[in-house]
C-alpha cells in the first residue's frame, strides 16, 4: 500500500517502501541465486499457462494423471531450451530482442512438446487449440514478468 511521506521541501511524494526494500534485497542476491529465482518463476509460469490453456480449451474434461505427463514434458523442454539458447545467461536489467526470441522459441518448443507427448501417450489433453493458447499464454506470461521486472529494477 502507498502511504504518503513529507519531504524536506514540503512537497508530498509517494513512496513504497516495502516494495523498494524487497527490489534491493534482489539486487543484492548472488547471480546464482538471481538466476534460480527465475528459473523458478519460469516453471510455474509454463505449469500455469498449460494449465490455463487446458482448462480454457472447450470440451475438454482431463484427469491429472492424464494432464501431468504433457504438462511435465512441455515444462521441461521448455526449460530445457530456455538454458540452451541463453536465457539464463542475460541480466533482466538489460533485456534485448534476442531474449525475446529466445523465450517465443522456448514456448514454441514446450508447445510442440506437450502436444508430442500427449500424442504418444495417446492422451487427448492437448489439441491443436491447445498448443496455440498454451504458446500464447506462455509468451505473454514468460516475457511480460520479465518486462515488469526490468522496469522495477531501472527504478531501484
Amino acid at each position: 500500500m502507498r502511504e504518503v511521506v513529507k519531504n524536506d521541501n514540503k512537497k508530498d511524494a509517494l513512496v513504497m517502501p516495502r516494495t523498494f526494500e524487497l527490489l534491493n534485497a534482489a539486487l543484492l542476491l548472488p547471480r546464482s541465486a538471481k538466476r534460480a529465482l527465475i528459473l523458478l518463476t519460469d516453471l510455474i509460469s509454463l505449469a500455469a499457462a498449460f494449465a490455463a490453456a487446458v482448462s480454457l480449451t472447450p470440451g475438454v474434461v482431463v484427469p491429472g494423471h492424464v494432464f501431468a505427463v504433457p504438462a511435465t514434458a512441455a515444462v521441461s523442454v521448455g526449460i530445457l531450451v530456455f538454458g540452451l539458447l541463453g536465457v539464463y545467461q542475460s541480466v533482466v536489467r538489460f533485456i534485448a530482442l534476442r531474449d525475446a526470441f529466445a523465450i517465443l522459441s522456448g514456448v514454441v518448443a514446450a508447445g510442440v512438446a506437450g502436444s508430442v507427448t500427449d500424442d504418444f501417450f495417446d492422451a487427448n489433453v492437448v489439441s491443436f487449440s491447445t498448443a496455440v493458447l498454451f504458446v500464447s499464454l506462455a509468451a505473454l506470461l514468460l516475457g511480460g514478468i520479465r518486462l515488469v521486472a526490468r522496469h522495477l529494477f531501472n527504478l531501484a
